[in-house]
């Protein structure tokens, strides 16, 4: 049997405050198995966003063990990070992180700079906004762009090195429903090529389009649902 993609164990997060820690995760345990489409729902502050953080290894547990693909990341050092970020995994985030001074092209190419890719970079970068409906736009900053544009260069970006994994923020939550619908296609193909995908979302339609659901709750699983896919 293969070993799953991402499998944690008994992850525990704090953060210090003034007077001692708050405990964000409380002992989570699960297992993404290759090729699924999983969704974390819950309230705000529920642990969704850290959890998701801790995934794509842009945080670290306080306890408890993260393996990515059968490897304890906490004993990668930052290079090899570094790597495994590049390489397997693709992070949408909520709020874009798009590179404001940077045209769209740019920002779609800079995952390939720090990848194996650099001498074709930006034919690549110019393929893959293309095929995002974004060529009238390669020159643009992201300020010049809608919110789904900018969000569609967000996952764009996070496509672009082609990795297995892919970790997506409330991919639907700053844009109109319109854009919505598109970008919940487009997660829906990408899924379908076998990829993997974990999304943190609130929204019950995009949740009803993966495989699962996980609800968190203060920190700790609370219950787990099978949707019709």
């Amino acid at each position: 049997m293969s070993v799953p993609p991402i499998e944690v164990v008994d992850v525990v997060k704090d953060y210090p405050v003034a007077d001692g820690l708050v405990r964000v995760l409380r002992s989570i345990n699960m297992v993404v198995y290759e090729g699924e489409m999983v969704a974390i729902m819950g309230a705000s502050g529920s642990g969704k966003t850290t959890l998701l953080n801790i995934l794509g290894c842009l945080d670290t547990p306080t306890s408890g063990a993260y393996n990515l693909d059968g490897v304890d990341v906490s004993r990668l050092n930052r290079n090899e990070l570094a790597k495994v970020r590049n390489e397997k995994i693709g992070f949408i985030f909520q709020s874009f992180n798009l590179i404001h001074r940077a045209t769209a092209l740019r920002n779609v190419e800079i995952p390939l700079v720090y990848g194996r890719y650099t001498k074709w970079r930006r034919s690549i970068a110019k393929g893959w906004l293309r095929t995002m409906g974004l060529g009238h736009r390669l020159d643009h900053r992201p300020s010049q762009l809608s919110g789904g544009e900018q969000q569609r260069v967000a996952i764009t970006r996070a496509l672009v090195t082609g990795p297995r994994i892919i970790l997506a923020d409330e991919p639907t939550g700053n844009v109109d429903s319109l854009t919505g619908e598109k970008i919940l296609s487009l997660l829906k193909d990408v899924h379908n090529e076998g990829n993997t995908l974990l999304v943190v979302t609130h929204s019950s339609e995009l949740a009803r389009k993966c495989e699962r659901t996980l609800v968190l709750r203060d920190g700790q699983f609370v219950d787990v649902a099978q949707s019709a896919v």
